[in-house]
């Protein structure tokens, strides 16, 4: 009998994105540190609406926590899905230089640009 899905072994404990989908639309987009295992840990976002047998969950394997920040912040700007609180709250206000960190970026505020 053939598997219906096989996860490589880096998938088990390490950085990723991952988006909860239903059709085409996503409800939560989210990053582990901890691999999948962060799917499956009584997730306080697949409480707040059921998760349907026909929704799937989408997986980026990132390299760096940093990768992860910049992609999940890209996904949930592209895709505004419902669930993700960071994307339905206003954003801050920062001083002009102020130096801060945000969804896995560090942004320099005189230049705007991300700091490696």
């Amino acid at each position: 009998m053939e598997p219906h899905i096989t996860v490589p072994g880096k998938l088990l404990r390490s950085y990723l994105v991952y988006g909860w989908r239903r059709g085409e639309k996503y409800l939560y987009i989210g990053l582990s540190g901890v691999g999948l295992t962060r799917l499956n840990n009584g997730h306080h976002v697949f409480g707040r609406d059921k998760l349907l047998s026909t929704d799937e969950i989408d997986v980026w394997y990132c390299d760096s926590r940093l990768e992860a920040g910049l992609l999940e912040s890209k996904l949930i700007k592209e895709h505004k899905p419902k669930h993700n609180k960071m994307y339905n709250q206003p954003e801050r206000k920062v001083e002009k230089g102020e130096t801060f960190l945000c969804l896995g970026m560090e942004l320099d505020k005189k230049t705007y640009k991300i700091i490696r």
